[in-house]
């Protein structure tokens, strides 16, 4: 049995008081009167406890006088409801000034609109520039007299000769005799004169042109082709030819009867570069003749027709 009052056991369940604290006894009452019980029914002493309180009766867990959880009202103090109180707006609203990702002033951010990137936005500057410069350039090439000369060559064109085997037609500039015919035009030095040339008829063996470069009567340069697709550049010095470069052939040339070659001659100082249908055919060099008046020339016994010349200034 156990002391009532400090819990101590106690192997003689007769005696009269608690040898540990003295406590007295009834050897009749057991633990706690009434009827005597088993101590200990598994056989084994019970540790007494330590902070001198009768221990809990075997089997019979002590029953708590509330659940643990949740509390009991009034346990804790009410929560204070300012602790708690959601916010009244966001809390980036107003955000600090500099914060990256917010306008000043609690505007919701939005990413900027992006621009073209300033690499693009510079080439198409430098384009728009050079645009304009070539346009003004090129107009004031114009203004500056680039072009020197030029007709479609068809119908009556008042600037020209029509006698003595020179002869304005609607379909172009017909020439039917061994002559230069001479627009009303001043004497020319570096320019580029080009024509489109076709004969109709007559032998194919006999050269049709530019006469460029005439000083006077009788001084001039020659350049032609005939009807057998060659070329050929002389000089004349006082009604006597020379030839610079005699009779060649070239593909580039169309040979035959109508078929239409495009002639141009460039002169820049003392050298003369020659072209026909675009395609470069030669160049020489003579100095003998610095300016002169530029025309178109014919042959004895045949027939050519010219339309679409310009001339203007050589690069």
């Amino acid at each position: 049995m156990n002391c009532p009052r400090c819990g101590y056991y106690l192997e003689n369940s007769n005696v009269a008081a608690c040898p540990n604290c003295g406590q007295p006894l009834s050897a009749s009452a057991g633990v706690y009167g009434g009827a005597p019980q088993n101590p200990n029914p598994y056989g084994q002493p019970p540790q007494g406890s330590p902070y001198g309180q009768p221990p809990t009766p075997y089997g019979q867990p002590a029953a708590p006088s509330q659940p643990m959880y949740p509390p009991a009202p009034g346990t804790y103090p009410p929560p204070n409801p300012q602790m708690y109180a959601p916010p009244s707006q966001p809390m980036y609203a107003q955000p600090p000034q500099g914060m990256p990702g917010m306008q000043p002033g609690g505007t919701p951010f939005q990413a900027p609109k992006r621009g073209m990137a300033p690499l693009v936005r510079v080439l198409i500057g430098v384009v728009v520039v050079a645009i304009v410069i070539a346009g003004i350039a090129f107009a004031s090439g114009l203004l500056q007299g680039n072009s020197v000369y030029s007709s479609a060559l068809t119908g009556n064109v008042s600037d020209w000769p029509s006698d003595g085997g020179c002869a304005p037609q609607s379909d172009g500039y017909h020439i039917t005799a061994a002559v230069i015919c001479y627009p009303d035009l001043d004497q020319q030095g570096d320019v580029t004169l080009s024509v489109q040339a076709k004969q109709i008829s007559g032998d194919s063996t006999v050269a049709y042109g530019v006469a460029f470069r005439r000083a006077s009567k009788g001084n001039y340069y020659f350049f032609g082709v005939d009807g057998n697709g060659k070329w050929i550049v002389q000089k004349v010095v006082n009604d006597e030819g020379t030839r610079l470069v005699d009779f060649t052939a070239n593909p580039a040339i169309n040979s035959g009867l109508n078929q239409i070659n495009t002639l141009k001659v460039a002169a820049k100082g003392a050298h003369f570069t020659f072209f026909a249908n675009g395609t470069q055919l030669g160049s020489i060099d003579d100095s003998t003749f610095s300016s002169g008046k530029w025309g178109l020339a014919g042959e004895d016994g045949i027939e050519v027709v010219f339309t679409s010349i310009a001339i203007t200034k050589t690069a």
